[in-house]
């Protein structure tokens, strides 16, 4: 029937505001009128209290008759009443008098007479009296003398009076109910629009979402289950922005990076069973399709390690790891692949050892990247250090060569997917382009930072830093 959660909200609230406010005004109607006919009551029981005293001191001939009703026809007035006093002979009438030929009003009348005479004081809020023809409120009490009952006093209040008081108390209590409930509604209606906006919002930009579109993040507001709910919202958005970027940065690559490749290995076999190359020449070819294809594994194992850690599957299992050990462990197995090109490979260290909380495999896999590509940059005969060092709670390693450096205008993007600087006269480097990525990602996953320079003169340098803490 509603179909939006503002309009459940609003007409649920309303509903309930409604229920209160009525069942409020209803609460006070009903407490002013009993409230009303108890005061006038007791005014009664007061006021027949004062005539059970006159009639005594009438009984003791200290009261002539005609100061007794001149104190009846004050105490009336006073009271908004009409007093009978009844003794002697008429209240002892009463008393044998039976009931069954008196009508209901009449015979009610006499039964509450008799429980009087009974010595009860009785107070009743609406009974119907003949002689006003109207319903009054009407208290009764005993006359006590000498040890018993003489007689008793009545008084006969209109309810008329009473009720106009009364309507005019319910008109005031019902006119207050509603100035009330217009302000109130008005509260209703923000804290509904309130409640239901960041939901809204949420349902909006779930929708763009389906469509593709990522948009900005939606404001949290406040610290309750809105504001988790949209920060919840904004987090799993982010991360799928990142998934659809990774696909889409997979593909590019593959369509890109893998193409070559995989044409030139395509391409030495479609030649060899053509035969198309000599025989004596077909260990050449298949040597360079074999070349070829591992680097095309490589390049989708770098593809596949770097979509792991953006996409956060990658965890750490760190340890006291020493760190001279490891660079030591890094530059012998470089050596080989140094030899072959001429470049000699250093470590600085310090003289004590260093000892940092790290992914040992993880920190090894960044130093192979990092030294790859420097022996990868660095001239023929020429050199590369590996230095260590402590600085504060982090530590610095830095990797640097004696090559041509880096192009200025490269340097910014140096730790971007397939980027590869040329050396000297536009000569391409060879590898994946995703070591330097890779790279930057782990020491991220460390909680540390890497960047590149240019040295002075010649050469370039990459250094990183890790907290020697798990912070």
């Amino acid at each position: 029937m509603f179909r939006s959660i503002f309009q459940r909200l609003l007409i649920t609230y309303t509903v309930i505001l409604l229920a209160v406010v009525l069942v409020m005004a209803l609460s006070l109607t009903a407490f002013f009128h009993s409230y009303v006919l108890a005061q006038k009551g007791g005014q009664l029981v007061q006021a027949a209290r004062e005539m059970e005293e006159l009639a005594l001191l009438y009984r003791q001939g200290k009261v002539g008759r005609g100061e007794l009703q001149a104190a009846a026809d004050l105490l009336g007035q006073a009271t908004g009443s009409r007093v009978y006093l009844l003794l002697g002979e008429k209240a002892a009438a009463l008393e044998s008098l039976q009931g069954e030929k008196l009508g209901g009003a009449e015979k009610e009348l006499l039964e509450d007479i008799k429980r009087i005479l009974g010595g009860e004081v009785l107070v009743k809020r609406k009974v119907f009296f003949h002689p006003l023809n109207m319903y009054v409120v009407m208290a009764g009490l005993p006359v006590r003398a000498e040890g018993g009952i003489a007689g008793v006093v009545l008084l006969f209040s209109p309810l008329r009076e009473l009720q106009e008081a009364l309507a005019q108390v319910y008109r005031i209590i019902w006119l207050t109910a509603l100035a009330l409930l217009f302000p109130a509604a008005a509260v209703v209606f923000l804290v509904s629009r309130h409640i239901a906006r960041p939901v809204e919002r949420i349902q909006r930009a779930a929708a763009a979402l389906a469509e593709g579109n990522f948009g900005e993040d939606l404001p949290v507001l406040g610290r309750d289950e809105l504001a988790q709910l949209t920060a919840t919202f904004n987090y799993m958005k982010n991360r799928l922005k990142q998934v659809e970027e990774m696909r889409r940065e997979f593909l590019a690559a593959v369509s890109h990076e893998l193409r070559t490749p995989l044409t030139s290995v395509r391409g030495f076999i479609q030649a060899i069973l053509e035969g198309l190359v000599a025989p004596a020449e077909r260990d050449k070819y298949l040597r360079r399709a074999y070349g070829e294809a591992d680097r095309l594994a490589r390049l989708v194992n770098d593809l596949l390690e770097l979509a792991r850690l953006r996409a956060g599957g990658v965890k750490l299992h760190r340890e006291r790891v020493g760190m001279k050990e490891l660079v030591a462990e890094v530059l012998e197995e470089c050596a080989l692949f140094a030899g072959q090109k001429g470049v000699s490979l250093h470590a600085e260290v310090p003289a004590g050892e260093i000892v940092a909380p790290v992914d040992r495999d993880k920190m090894k896999q960044v130093l192979l990247n990092l030294v790859d590509n420097a022996v990868k940059y660095a001239p023929g005969g020429g050199n590369v250090w590996v230095s260590l060092r402590q600085a504060g709670c982090l530590l610095e390693v830095r990797v640097r060569d004696d090559g041509p450096g880096i192009p200025e205008e490269e340097l910014p993007f140096i730790f971007e997917k397939f980027r590869r600087a040329e050396r000297a006269g536009g000569e391409k480097v060879g590898g994946t382009g995703l070591g330097l990525a890779i790279a930057r990602e782990l020491v991220a996953l460390h909680g540390g930072e890497i960047r590149a320079a240019n040295l002075p003169g010649r050469g370039a340098e990459v250094i990183f830093t890790v907290p020697l803490d798990k912070g």
